[in-house]
């Protein structure tokens, strides 16, 4: 069985998608443990958050 699509997702799993889904193709998503209060399961948090640090430690250097 493969990735869950958003239909087939439980309240508490990662809503983080794991596919490049083509047009009219459903997205599949992680499916792992969410972190309390967050969309994502903590590695994808994580990744997610790397993304915003880099971006303002970027913006200060300027």
């Amino acid at each position: 069985m493969g990735s869950p699509t958003l239909a087939e997702l439980d309240w508490n799993e990662c809503r983080r998608p794991v596919n490049n889904a083509a047009p009219g193709e459903p997205h599949q998503f992680c499916a792992g443990p969410r972190v309390p209060g967050k969309p994502y399961c903590a590695g994808h948090c994580e990744r997610a958050g790397a993304g915003y640090q880099l971006g303002r430690s970027l913006m200060r250097a300027a």
